[in-house]
């Protein structure tokens, strides 16, 4: 019995070299692939792509095809929030071949940005996608920066990771607020002195929510947008302070996203700093509200990034009550 066994193993072996010839290296993925873009560990989620060819190139966009199997074990949904975090892209050199090799993040983005979805064992052949002809150029580092990067990725997790604050007329990610424990106040600190405990109260928190959203006049171009921002918190707001600086200013930053919840994949596209204008007395009190318009320039606007989302900031306070209620979307047209 086992020398059947051998002799049926070495035959299969042998047929190996055979099989991989007759279907090109792409029968076996992983033997022709480059290293990932990112470092995502493999959960069960995996996309293979292959076969790159350039189809028409214009000076704003590329239209290229593709093969992409899902030879992960897990179905693939990147319309489903925070899946994209868990998938594996792996890149054969034909996209090299193609001259698309520094296009791998806007690939990626493109798929996550149209929902792409692929049942596991399942493959699409000669697929074709729209892509920014736009290189994602990340800034540079110094030594002493990738020093300490390094050292933090050694002892982090990825829910520690960091995600940077957005500034009007820049590509950054926007702030996404940390959602405290239901009826949590913020945490005491006490001070021991001999055998007794004082007690320091923090001062009462503020509480921003943004609220009413509606659009009022909207086009192709620019969309005019009424909103209400209330204070729910006990501590007051601060509406504008003693310069134009944003910091010391209450913020309306606006956002195009694919969903109407602030994530980071939302694209910044200005916003407003509330002025005397607006509201003469600086305090908002508990329970407060003003009511004010804004008008952006939407032309950024696409048929899959069409939802509009303001996100109220105010950089005077260093703890909130909640900073989940600051920002709220509507959908444009």
């Amino acid at each position: 019995m086992m020398k059947r066994l051998n002799i049926l193993l070495l035959s299969c072996l042998w047929l190996l070299p055979f099989a991989i010839f007759a279907n090109g290296p792409s029968y076996i993925p992983f033997l022709n692939h480059i290293s990932p873009i990112d470092s995502v560990k493999y959960r069960g989620y995996r996309l293979e792509l292959t076969d790159f060819k350039m189809i028409k190139e214009k000076s704003e966009w590329l239209k290229i095809s593709f093969t992409i199997v899902n030879s992960g074990r897990m179905n693939v949904d990147l319309g489903r929030e925070g899946t994209e975090h868990w998938v594996v892209f792996n890149f054969d050199r034909s996209i090299f071949t193609a001259k698309l090799g520094g296009y791998r993040e806007n690939i990626k983005r493109q798929l996550i940005k149209e929902n792409f979805k692929l049942d596991a064992s399942e493959r699409i052949v000669g697929m074709e996608l729209k892509i920014p002809n736009v290189l994602p150029l990340p800034p540079r580092k110094s030594a002493e920066e990738e020093e300490i990067t390094t050292e933090t990725q050694s002892t982090s997790s990825p829910n520690d990771d960091p995600v940077s604050s957005v500034s009007w007329g820049n590509l950054e990610a926007p702030t996404l607020p940390v959602a405290l424990p239901e009826n949590s106040a913020p945490e005491t600190k006490t001070i021991a002195e001999s055998d007794q405990q004082d007690t320091v109260e923090p001062p009462p928190c503020p509480d921003i929510l943004l609220e009413k959203l509606t659009i009022i006049e909207e086009d192709d171009k620019w969309a005019t947008v009424q909103f209400t921002i209330t204070n729910l918190g006990e501590g007051a707001i601060y509406i504008f302070g003693n310069s134009d600086d944003k910091k010391d200013n209450l913020v309306l930053n606006a956002y195009l996203s694919g969903v109407t919840t602030l994530t980071r994949g939302a694209i910044p596209i200005g916003g407003k700093i509330i002025t005397e204008e607006v509201r003469q007395r600086n305090e908002l009190l508990q329970g407060e509200s003003l009511t004010s318009r804004i008008r952006l320039d939407v032309r950024k606007k696409t048929r899959y990034m069409k939802s509009l989302i303001l996100s109220a900031e105010n950089m005077q306070f260093s703890s909130e009550c909640d900073r989940t209620n600051n920002s709220l979307g509507v959908v444009l047209k």
